[in-house]
């Protein structure tokens, strides 16, 4: 399924999974609004239910629209297969549900986006399902955490909100030492600027909602199989190398190899839990796809000249990027990321969460809301939303602050995002009188 037979991914994001309806010769990717498919005989609806041939029965399985989509990822990341889910959330529980039974146990890095963290340490929890979070950069707090009962490790390229980068090589040097997959969210990257399979990476998820998508407009996830972890000699997780009841005792992993994890999760996660993601939301997010590339070029340049002017401002008391050589994981950045460690940035100005409020609301362009990978330029103060769910103890370790902003920042001119960040520090300057 990721194997295309265009080389640039510019062409991948346009090309790859569809050729012109020979029906109507339409170029654009149809909508396919259905719910279920037609049959050609009883024997072939049967084949289908049993997974010994390929395609469609029904939408919360799969769809031809959504197909499209799961193969210009799967390619775009150099994967062996795709599935696209509902959220980025469910794309994520979807993956941990797949690998862990209850009693089990995964080891997570500590900066991560806040509602991944309230899943794994609370929603999870109830599954009976633990979790033991690490700085994930500190190879023996990794080695230490790992138990006779971990199923995977998990953590974020780069981290939200601290933007700390993970050491991917070296993370799943030590997960494949203990016979674990690495899980890695890959979304402030995208497959435009790293490569995670290159890097040891066993599965990738992302929230298709920000970058791919770029435009606000669709919600999505999706999970990508890299398929060269050897799920045989593990001997971790034996529902994919057991007889599956529900299949009349089929084997993933003997029937369909490196594709075992993808397929495992189409015929058990998508059937049983029901997170498909809509054709219309797969269409939408495809007219993302199609630019990613270039739009991920502007958001990287603006990203960093924005960083810079922001380290000389009298209010701003500190700035964090990967691309900034004062950000701790600098040298792995540079290493991972060779085109840029994406458009997220943060920083603090004085007056701790009085003066960032002061900022925040001064602000003409840029929009406070909580989401990330728009085209336009996004604020938000974490501690205040998405990470305030979390106790003082686990909001430090994510590398939230109350002063901290996070930004977005979007495609438009520079001078503009400039001008407007000069309104918001203005009224830091009044907010916090010397």
């Amino acid at each position: 399924m990721g194997k295309s037979s265009f080389f640039g991914p510019e062409t991948i994001s346009l090309h790859t999974g569809y050729q012109p309806d020979p029906s109507y010769g339409s170029r654009a990717v149809p909508v396919y609004q259905t719910t279920s498919y037609v049959f050609e005989t009883v024997d072939d609806a049967a084949a289908l239910f049993n997974i010994e041939k390929g395609g469609h029965i029904y939408s919360r399985i799969t769809n031809p629209t959504v197909a499209v989509l799961e193969q210009r990822i799967a390619a775009l990341e150099g994967g062996v297969g795709a599935i696209c889910t509902a959220s980025g959330m469910s794309a994520l529980f979807v993956t941990f549900i797949s690998l862990c039974s209850a009693g089990d146990h995964i080891v997570s890095a500590s900066q991560i986006y806040g509602s991944t963290a309230t899943l794994l340490k609370h929603t999870l929890k109830r599954f009976n399902i633990d979790c033991t979070f690490v700085s994930i950069n500190d190879q023996k707090a990794l080695k230490a955490a790992i138990q006779e009962n971990t199923k995977l490790v998990f953590c974020e390229s780069i981290g939200n909100p601290g933007l700390e980068v993970s050491n991917l090589p070296k993370i799943s040097k030590i997960s494949h030492q203990h016979g674990l997959p690495l899980v890695v969210d890959a979304t402030f990257a995208t497959p435009a600027l790293c490569k995670p399979f290159d890097h040891g990476v066993d599965v990738v998820v992302h929230s298709v909602t920000k970058w791919m998508g770029g435009h606000g407009v669709a919600v999505g996830g999706v999970i990508v199989d890299g398929g060269a972890f050897d799920w045989g000699s593990s001997k971790k997780h034996p529902a994919l190398t057991t007889p599956y009841e529900p299949f009349h005792g089929i084997n993933f992993w003997e029937e369909f190899g490196p594709s075992a994890l993808s397929m495992k999760i189409r015929a058990e996660s998508m059937r049983d839990f029901g997170p498909a993601m809509s054709p219309h939301s797969a269409f939408l997010l495809l007219q993302g796809i199609e630019t990613l590339s270039l739009r991920m070029n502007q958001h990287v340049k603006n990203a960093l000249k924005l960083a810079k002017w922001l380290l000389e401002q009298s209010a701003v008391m500190w700035v964090n990027h990967p691309d900034l050589p004062e950000n701790p994981t600098y040298e792995i950045a540079k290493e991972l990321f060779p085109n840029g460690a994406g458009s997220m940035l943060c920083f603090g100005v004085k007056g701790g969460r009085e003066g960032g409020a002061a900022f925040i609301d001064a602000l003409k362009l840029s929009s406070n809301l909580a989401n990330v990978g728009d085209s336009r330029t996004l604020v938000l103060h974490p501690a205040s939303t998405t990470h305030s769910r979390l106790d003082d103890e686990s909001m430090k370790a994510s590398g939230t602050s109350p002063d901290l902003i996070r930004v977005s920042v979007g495609i438009e001119s520079i001078t503009d995002i400039i001008n407007d960040f000069k309104i918001g520090l203005k009224a830091v300057d009044k907010a916090t009188p010397q």
